[in-house]
C-alpha cells in the first residue's frame, strides 16, 4: 500500500465519520480500511483518531495531519484533471518541421484550416529541406517526402507523391518527343542533386522494371527551381506531381512517356517514440493524412517504389 493511499484512507475515515462507513464508501473490507489506518499512524509515529464507544475523533496532530492530506489529494486531482484536459483538449504548441515547397503550397493552407478549426492550438512551423533533428532539435513532427533513413523515429505514412516526366512544348519541338525511356539518355534531363540522382527507375506498361541513366548540366536540391528550368527550355525533368499542377493545365509543360509509372516516393510523419503522443499532435497528424488523400488518388495502383 503506497502512502498516497494511506492519506486518502485517513480522509475517508474523517469524511465518513467511521471506520465502516469509510469502507462503505470506499468498497474495501474494514479490516482493510483498519489496516491502512494502523500502517499511517505506524509511519508517522503518532497517533491520529482516538476511538470512542461512539465515535472517532481527531487528536491535535491527526488535524494537521487531515488538513495537509486534504491539500495533497486535491493538488493530485489538479493534476490529473490537468493531465486529462491535456490529453483530450486540442490546445497548447506543436513545432513542425515541413519540406519547403511541398510546405508552402500544400500544408500551409491545411495547418491554416485546421488552426481556425481549433483556437486553442499555436503551430511554430520551420519550411525547410534539411533534414532536422526532432528530439535534438525539440520539434513535435516532421514531414518527409522519400526514403526513411532514422530508425530511431515512429512514422505514419500520409500519402504517395507521384512522379511525373516532363518538359516544355519548346524543348521536345526541337529535340523531339521521347518514345521509350531509354531515350532519355540522349536528352538533356534536368535532375535533383539527391535522392535518386542520375536514375530513374520505371515500370512499364507491362509490369517490367528499369532504370535509365540520365545526364544533364542542370542540378538542384530545390523543385521549384528545377521546375522553371524545365519551363524554361533546358530540358527534361523528373519531378513530384505537386509541382507541376498549374504548368500541366497551362501547357507549358507537358508529360512524357505517361504510359510508364515513374518512381512515387511516400509523404510520411515523423515523430519521436514516446509513451503518450499529445492529442494535439496526433490530430494534426490524422487531419493531414485525410487532407492528403487527394495524392493517394492520383497515384497509380500497386505502387509504392519509397523504398521504406
Amino acid at each position: 500500500m503506497g502512502r498516497f493511499e494511506e492519506l486518502e484512507n485517513f480522509v475517508h475515515i474523517v469524511e465518513a465519520g467511521g471506520i465502516s462507513a469509510a469502507s462503505d464508501r470506499q468498497n474495501v473490507a474494514k479490516s482493510a480500511v483498519s489496516k491502512r489506518l494502523r500502517q499511517l499512524e505506524s509511519r508517522l509515529s503518532a497517533e491520529l483518531l482516538t476511538r470512542t464507544t461512539r465515535r472517532l475523533r481527531l487528536t491535535d496532530i491527526g488535524e494537521r495531519v487531515h488538513a495537509e492530506a486534504v491539500r495533497l489529494i486535491q493538488d493530485h486531482r489538479t493534476l490529473d484533471d490537468m493531465a486529462r484536459a491535456a490529453q483530450t483538449e486540442l490546445r497548447g504548441p506543436v513545432r513542425i518541421a515541413v519540406p519547403l515547397s511541398f510546405g508552402l503550397r500544400h500544408v500551409t493552407p491545411a495547418l491554416n484550416t485546421f488552426l481556425q478549426r481549433h483556437p486553442e492550438l499555436s503551430v511554430q512551423a520551420d519550411f525547410s529541406d534539411r533534414r532536422v533533428d526532432l528530439v535534438g532539435e525539440g520539434y513535435d513532427l516532421a514531414l518527409r517526402i522519400g526514403e526513411l533513413e532514422d530508425s530511431s523515429l515512429r512514422a505514419r505514412r500520409l500519402a504517395t507523391v507521384r512522379g511525373v516526366v516532363v518538359s516544355s512544348p519548346a524543348y521536345l519541338g526541337h529535340a523531339g518527343v521521347p518514345t521509350t525511356p531509354a531515350e532519355l539518355s540522349t536528352h538533356h534531363c534536368v535532375r535533383y542533386n539527391a535522392g535518386i540522382r542520375g536514375r530513374w527507375p520505371y515500370t512499364g506498361p507491362d509490369g517490367e522494371r528499369g532504370v535509365v541513366r540520365v545526364d544533364g548540366r542542370i542540378q538542384s536540391n530545390n523543385g521549384d527551381y528545377l521546375r522553371d528550368c524545365i519551363v524554361s527550355g533546358f530540358g527534361i525533368g523528373l519531378l513530384p506531381e505537386f509541382f507541376l499542377q498549374e504548368e500541366l493545365r497551362a501547357g507549358t509543360l507537358v508529360a512524357c512517356l505517361e504510359e510508364y509509372e515513374w518512381l512515387s516516393a511516400g509523404l510520411y510523419a515523423l515523430f519521436p517514440h514516446s509513451l503518450r503522443m499529445p492529442l494535439r499532435v496526433r490530430a494534426l497528424v490524422d487531419y493531414l493524412a485525410e487532407a492528403f488523400t487527394r495524392f493517394n488518388a492520383q497515384a497509380p495502383p500497386g505502387r509504392d517504389g519509397d523504398g521504406a
